[in-house]
């Protein structure tokens, strides 16, 4: 349903969305997962808070395919959402290694991310070394 381009039936998506998130079937989760950014491409502001819950219960998930599927929502939906990130910090760095090798791109990217925001880049450190652009900015 989430292939579906009517904004009329997206409340419904968004309905089941979070039905599945709980679902006991990885699949079924994983499923759900992945079907939030097509709701969120339908840009319905009304909707963008409600996909942030589904993917922060979908990140805490003790499933690494659900946890991946989450990470690429999380990407392709709100990537500077950094509470988001650092809610679920630890769980994600413990689920790490589980992931597929695409969902571990993923999620690397967006805990790298994090890491940046949260501790600053220092002038001093080994990548601002290697960017001539943020030695010209100073």
């Amino acid at each position: 349903m989430a292939g579906f381009r009517l904004h009329v039936i997206s409340p419904l998506v968004l309905v089941a969305a979070r039905k599945c998130a709980r679902d006991p079937f990885v699949y079924v989760r994983k499923c759900a997962a992945n079907a939030l950014p097509k709701v969120h491409d339908l840009h319905l502001e009304e909707n963008a808070k409600a996909i942030v819950e589904i993917i922060g219960i979908m990140l805490n998930d003790s499933s690494p395919g659900v946890v991946g599927a989450a990470a690429a929502a999380i990407a392709s939906i709100c990537p500077n959402n950094l509470p988001l990130i650092g809610r679920n910090y630890t769980r994600v760095c413990e689920i790490l290694p589980d992931l597929e090798e695409w969902g571990q791109i993923i999620l690397i990217g967006l805990l790298l991310g994090y890491i940046i925001a949260k501790q600053g880049l220092l002038k001093e450190s080994i990548m601002a070394s290697l960017c001539p652009q943020h030695e010209k900015s100073n």
